[in-house]
């Protein structure tokens, strides 16, 4: 969640105070980081206020940054950005100075730190470690400076899954992908995704680490960033897909296999669109899911959910 723009912002943070209060909740609270530090600084600011109006005891984590490892495929993003950010060092300092000012935040001093990230930075060893994307130098100094405090936070959608692929001989099904995408046990997408980030962070620290799943979730109708061989089959983004991934979803009891420990948390992607850098973002999906906690009905044919 994060901190709101300016158009209605005091009347929403109201709002969203006295929902937390009244349920109990914790939220986790994201701050952005973008080639302008202005403006990053201006947003940090709102994160403040609005971690003051929360409370402590109503906040489980802070998220410094979201899927900076794709900063460099965005359009409009100069090379100078890149290589400030991560040679220059311009992540970790602003996470470095975003604890400095919770530290001095009455309360904060022990909240949990982490920065969600995407798939992609599985594909080094054991994590992305380019000019374009240090994610593993970000990480190493990350966990030196905050040991355990330190949260590793990955986004999964199955939904995006780049080998995902038509069923042999057509040119417009795609069964076996979907089964593969909406099952969460051993074998399926989303929990060998999650079993591999937790060997990768085994490697890298040397212990077992908190693991959040910051997103998952499903998109109906297509969503405009799905690209490749699933947008040639309806099924796949159809209402139908959504409602068995959210169902099976629900259902999961966070189990992976016996020797592999599931996340400690996971968020389900909201019904709320939203941006990142400057991509729209439409999931027609429901609200965030706390470990082991479930729904007794489906919010989808008849609204009583």
């Amino acid at each position: 969640m994060q901190a709101w723009p300016d158009g209605g912002r005091v009347d929403a943070w109201s709002q969203l105070e006295v929902v937390v209060r009244e349920a109990g909740m914790k939220v986790l609270v994201g701050a952005q980081i973008t080639c302008d530090e202005q403006d990053d600084d201006r947003d940090w600011r709102l994160v403040l206020q609005l971690l003051q109006i929360l409370g402590r005891q109503h906040v489980m984590g802070i998220a410094i940054g979201n899927e900076m490892e794709l900063l460099q495929f965005k359009a409009n993003i100069s090379q100078d950005c890149i290589q400030r950010m991560w040679h220059g060092g311009y992540f970790l300092r602003k996470l470095s100075e975003r604890a400095a000012d919770l530290d001095a935040l009455d309360g904060f001093g022990d909240v949990p730190l982490t920065s969600v990230f995407g798939g992609y930075i599985l594909s080094g060893s054991p994590f992305v470690d380019t000019p374009g994307a240090m994610v593993q130098t970000f990480f190493k100094e990350a966990i030196k400076k905050f040991g355990t405090r330190w949260v590793f936070t990955i986004n999964v959608y199955p939904y995006f899954a780049p080998n995902n692929a038509l069923d042999p001989g057509t040119t417009d099904q795609c069964s076996a992908s979907l089964e593969t995408d909406w099952c969460f046990k051993k074998g399926c997408n989303l929990p060998d995704t999650v079993a591999l980030m937790r060997k990768k962070t085994t490697m890298l620290v040397g212990r077992d680490s908190t693991l959040w799943v910051g997103e998952t979730g499903w998109s109906s109708p297509q969503a405009s960033t799905l690209t490749g061989a699933m947008t040639g089959c309806p099924d796949f983004s159809s209402q139908n897909s959504l409602k068995n991934y959210y169902k099976n979803f629900l259902r999961w009891t966070l189990d992976i296999s016996d020797d592999v420990d599931g996340p400690d948390h996971v968020f389900y992607f909201t019904a709320r669109d939203s941006g990142n850098f400057g991509v729209m973002q439409q999931r027609a999906n429901f609200s965030p899911r706390a470990p082991r906690q479930k729904l007794n009905c489906l919010p989808f044919e008849d609204g009583r959910c």
